[in-house]
């Protein structure tokens, strides 16, 4: 099985929507998309998300399932009286405490008290997990059990979803902290990241996560279409130009 994880376009936060570009940005990830063979498209329930997914779906003819756990999280934690979102914490909190690394002792961190991180970030891993499941693949520790019957699934599934959310997805796949991956990968707008369930063993039914083309955002480029920057913190350019890349 292959998953696509994308995020939305460019966005319109206060419309909800995505901006002039973010369509730009959409066609042209339609366009790439309709060469993908997907099976199954779900979707979060923000417009900026389901305004992403429509022109694909319509294209290749598929309903999109709208899944309420993949919209965006709702949480901010407080530094140095600023509410800030949980994925833009400045380096030096979560560099210097290594608490923040490990897998499972990161969500008791104290600067995640009184945001109900851990209940948020636990039901994407239940709801994730359970959505594997139904396509065949039992999630247990860092492996995945490929269950009778799904062990030659060349499935491929598209979740259109957010940054924060989708790096939470990532990586509980790959079994890494979670602000590790929050603070070292970006996901561009419309980017695709492709996550390959590769059985690792001829003999027992095991797949490991296997990531390619974290945020690729390749559909851009070969459009002559600028990057947009949306989501990297204090960066000065608004798009990164395709030539410099």
């Amino acid at each position: 099985m292959r998953i696509l994880l994308i995020r939305h376009g460019d966005p319109d936060y206060a419309n909800d929507t995505v901006t002039e570009k973010g369509r730009r940005e959409v066609l042209l990830l339609r366009d790439r998309l309709q060469n993908e063979k997907i099976d199954k498209i779900y979707c979060s329930p923000l417009g900026r998300a389901c305004d992403t997914a429509a022109p694909t779906a319509k294209a290749l003819g598929l309903k999109m399932e709208v899944l309420d756990w993949l919209q965006e999280l709702h949480a901010s934690v407080e530094i140095d009286g600023e509410r800030v979102s949980p994925w833009d914490i400045p380096p030096l909190y979560w560099q210097e405490n290594p608490q923040l690394t490990d897998a499972k002792a990161w969500m008791d961190f104290p600067i995640y008290d009184g945001c109900h991180l851990r209940e948020k970030i636990e039901k994407v891993h239940h709801a994730l997990d359970a959505l594997l499941l139904q396509h065949g693949f039992r999630h247990k520790g860092h492996i995945f059990e490929i269950l009778p019957g799904y062990e030659t699934s060349n499935e491929t599934i598209a979740l259109f979803c957010h940054m924060g959310l989708g790096n939470v997805v990532l990586s509980h796949l790959a079994g890494i902290a979670t602000p590790i991956w929050w603070h070292t990968m970006f996901l561009p707008p419309t980017s695709v990241t492709t996550v390959y369930m590769e059985r690792h063993r001829t003999d027992l039914p095991v797949a490991l996560a296997h990531f390619a083309g974290i945020g690729d955002t390749s559909h851009l480029y070969a459009g002559g279409e600028p990057i947009s920057s949306s989501g990297l913190k204090n960066c000065k350019a608004a798009f990164f130009p395709p030539e410099t890349l």
